[in-house]
């Protein structure tokens, strides 16, 4: 039991840092259905029509907190991708007026 216990650990330490690594960076105004999927953890097809929808109506994400204020992604999805998603010059700063 001692054995299996230290193999799982050292599994997840090594499995989860490949797996962020296998994961992409995404430009959340440029990126289709598909990119995002592929490259953001946590989203589903629905949210991704949704992201891509409100900058359809609304134009480009201005920062990528935009995101998280949508009621069909949410702050969960944002959190665990932070870093990963970009919206092209400016990523994480305040919404420019």
């Amino acid at each position: 039991m001692r054995v299996l216990k230290k193999t799982l650990t050292t599994l997840l330490f090594v499995l989860i840092p490949t797996l962020a690594l296998a994961l992409g960076e995404v430009n959340i105004n440029t990126a289709n259905k598909q990119e995002m999927l592929d490259n953001l953890e946590g989203l589903s097809p629905e949210q991704a029509d949704a992201i891509i929808e409100h900058r359809t109506k609304n134009g480009p994400f201005v920062n990528v907190h935009e995101v998280g204020t949508l009621d069909e992604v949410g702050w969960d999805v944002l959190n665990i991708n932070q870093g990963r998603i970009n919206v092209g010059d400016s990523n994480w700063g305040d919404r420019k007026s």
